[in-house]
């Protein structure tokens, strides 16, 4: 969805754009009640709101708790408050791949 270092050869950014189109798609098609959507690309707990909010029911990171400064507790804890607040808001965003 967005640029990574896990794969640098990623040059074009699709974003929350991407998301919804799937969500989209999957709604007319009558199978959103049948397949999960999970974010993948660049997630970080800056843009995880966006991403949940755009249709995705969790997202996949790798160097978005990895990389981000050598604190994988903090950055965890800062993915699940994401996830906690949205939570509240509706069941249906509150299961993550994480």
């Amino acid at each position: 969805m967005y640029l990574t270092g896990s794969h640098p050869e990623k040059l074009e950014v699709e974003g929350t754009a991407l998301m919804t189109a799937i969500d989209t798609a999957l709604r007319e098609a009558q199978l959103r009640d049948r397949v999960l959507i999970c974010g993948i690309g660049g997630i970080t707990p800056a843009n995880c709101e966006a991403v949940l909010r755009a249709g995705a029911d969790g997202v996949a990171v790798i160097s978005g708790i990895a990389a981000v400064d050598n604190d994988v507790p903090r950055t965890v804890a800062a993915f699940r408050e994401v996830f906690a607040r949205l939570d509240t808001a509706s069941k249906n965003r509150g299961d993550a791949c994480l």
